[in-house]
């Protein structure tokens, strides 16, 4: 694999992420979804919206399923 060599020109007000906080950056915009009740739900949004609804009392499949997301994934879940 080539190595990339990176300068930082060019990020005014941008946040930097270190070598070892980019190696935690997961998923982007593509299918994610939230387990409520044990089932699970997709989501519209990303990794960054379904790893924020972790906590949060969410409804899905048209109001049939209503709970605590517990779980959150995205494109690399069994279930896509």
């Amino acid at each position: 694999m080539k190595k990339l060599k990176l300068n930082q020109t060019n990020f005014a007000g941008a946040e930097v992420l270190s070598r070892a906080q980019l190696k935690n950056v997961m998923g982007g915009t593509g299918s994610c979804g939230v387990k409520v009740n044990g089932t699970w739900c997709t989501v519209s949004g990303g990794a960054s919206t379904a790893e924020g609804m972790l906590g949060t009392t969410q409804t899905c499949n048209g109001g049939e399923i209503s709970g605590t997301v517990t779980n959150w994934c995205c494109d690399s879940c069994y279930w896509n």
